[in-house]
């Protein structure tokens, strides 16, 4: 048994309930919900080869991912949306994945 049903869920992955899985749409926020758990959302984020400036990654993140995600909420029991990372990772890391620069105070344009 579980408490929660946690998942990620990246911009290249699109809209969560109409992903593309080969044979047609599929609603993958809604089979999450369809266990009777929380849903609990642990990692949401930009890929660092979105295209686009970074003041666009960030608007997709605030406006669609994260605004995207706040409006279905209630009905998919989504209960924790948590953005992955706080700050970029340093040059020899995985990307620019943060909301900061890696200086650790530097907010990005969101």
């Amino acid at each position: 048994m579980w408490d929660i049903t946690a998942w990620h869920w990246y911009s290249e992955q699109g809209d969560i309930m109409h992903a593309c899985g080969g044979t047609g749409w599929y609603n993958v926020i809604g089979t999450l919900a369809s266990f009777g758990k929380p849903v609990w959302l642990t990692e949401i984020g930009v890929r660092p080869d979105y295209p686009g400036t970074v003041a666009q990654a960030g608007g997709y993140l605030a406006d669609m991912m994260l605004g995207g995600m706040l409006a279905i909420a209630q009905q998919y029991a989504i209960a924790s949306l948590q953005v992955y990372e706080l700050y970029d990772d340093p040059p020899s890391g995985e990307g620019p994945y943060g909301v900061m620069l890696n200086d650790g105070t530097t907010p990005k344009p969101a």
